[in-house]
């Protein structure tokens, strides 16, 4: 695969998440995230508080990495204590964790293992001062491992398509968050939420289109919607409040 477009990269940021939990185990979905603090970029995992808040233990679902590229094995890394990992928002009523990606590379390098990823970067991400002048009903995307649905082969996410349900500028039920109207399934907890937008450009028999994605934010647990395709995000902009909170604490450590 040539990775080309946006779209193909981003297939490569997600993380499928087990996390074993006093009443079972639960999966759910995450994504590699850049953040951008002072000139440099920090990786982190994020993805839904609930899915890993409280498990004793948990897996993060990798691609071996092959040459420069993706080959057809899965790497599972086993996290004791898995729960106490992740870092969350200040705000307790915000459905955002985050783990930095670092120290994971690093310890997967002793063990000669390398994987293959791209991330989603802070600067690609659609902030409060940029959804303004959004309109009321904007095409979305979200990439999911969910339960029964991902490609186990190539261990690939599947993308659902759908529309925002309330407006990206206002938030709803006066929460950093706001409702899209598509079809997800339990396990879909944590995706990655984007914007669509065709993007033109230059030919030389005229103008083209390509899609562009921009983070909107992540979907928040619980997803076990049943008979409605209506799902809570949380915005990207408290994505990234979290990661600099992780950063600061990290930093004075």
């Amino acid at each position: 695969m040539e990775f080309n477009t946006i779209a193909k990269q981003f297939l490569y940021a997600t993380v499928r998440i087990e996390a074993d939990k006093p009443t079972g185990t639960e999966s759910g979905t995450g994504f590699i995230f850049s953040q951008k603090s002072e000139d440099e970029d920090y990786l982190f995992i994020v993805t839904s508080k609930q899915i890993c808040q409280s498990a004793s233990e948990g897996r993060l679902g990798f691609i071996k990495k092959q040459g420069e590229g993706p080959d057809d094995n899965r790497f599972d890394l086993s996290i004791s204590d898995f729960g106490d990992a992740w870092i969350t928002h200040p705000d307790p009523d915000i459905d955002v964790a985050v783990m930095p990606l670092v120290p994971i590379l690093d310890y997967l390098f002793e063990e000669d293992v390398e994987i293959f990823f791209t991330s989603i970067s802070s600067e690609n991400a659609l902030g409060e001062e940029k959804i303004s002048s959004r309109d009321v009903i904007e095409d979305v995307v979200f990439y999911s491992y969910s339960v029964d649905w991902y490609d186990r082969n190539n261990y690939l996410p599947v993308i659902h398509k759908g529309i925002t349900a309330t407006p990206l500028f206002i938030d709803y039920c006066a929460k950093k968050s706001f409702l899209i109207d598509a079809p997800g399934l339990p396990g879909s907890s944590g995706s990655p939420v984007f914007l669509v937008e065709q993007e033109p450009y230059p030919k030389l028999n005229g103008v083209g289109f390509r899609k562009r994605l921009y983070l909107l934010g992540l979907i928040t647990a619980p997803d076990d919607r049943k008979t409605s395709d209506l799902g809570l995000v949380c915005k990207a902009s408290v994505i990234s409040e979290t990661c600099l909170q992780a950063l600061g604490g990290l930093k004075a450590a």
